[in-house]
């Protein structure tokens, strides 16, 4: 199950991406930003003065939330 969530609260955009599978595989949570992607994700929100923040369990899921401001 995926859940995308697009909130304006503010002077903030948060962009919400969470699902329930098996995580993002790594051995160290800093690889999360070097890979799937996430790097794209990483570089444009701090091209827009924002913040990536990703946490990743294999029990969990994934959860990524990208916050710019308006």
């Amino acid at each position: 199950t995926i859940s995308v969530q697009l909130v304006e609260e503010g002077e903030r955009i948060r962009l919400t991406i969470e699902d329930n599978g098996k995580g993002l595989a790594s051995q160290n949570h800093l690889d999360l930003y070097t890979q799937n992607g996430l790097v794209n994700m990483r570089d444009r929100a701090e091209i827009m003065e924002g913040n990536l923040m990703i946490e990743s369990d294999a029990s969990r899921g994934t959860l990524i939330v990208v916050e710019i401001p308006k």
